[in-house]
This record gives structure tokens, sequence and C-alpha cells, in this order.
């Protein structure tokens, strides 16, 4: 989950440098949603991992 927000934050980066602002606006977007999920699941796992020991 990570990977794809690294990959669509460079994507949204290189669109903002080349112009392309709907681009750019809309791969922040799609990354910060993947970003936050990320973060849920991560937190998730950690208390999962907790609980077994």
């Amino acid at each position: 989950m990570l990977r794809w927000t690294i990959t669509f934050v460079i994507i949204a980066l290189i669109a903002g440098v080349l112009g392309f602002g709907g681009i750019a606006g809309a791969s922040a977007g799609i990354a910060k949603i993947c970003f936050f999920i990320f973060l849920v699941l991560f937190v998730l796992s950690l208390l999962k991992g907790l609980v077994r020991k």
C-alpha cells in the first residue's frame, strides 16, 4: 500500500511540474487516500500483534 502511495505522489509531482493541474490534484488525492488506508492497516496489524503475545 505504501508503494502505491509513493507512486501516486511521484506522478502528482511530475504532473505538477509539467503543468497538468487536474492530473496532479487527482494523483495527490489518491495518494492521500492510499496513505490513510496504509496507516489504518498498519495500526490494526500492530494491535493484532500485541493481542497475540
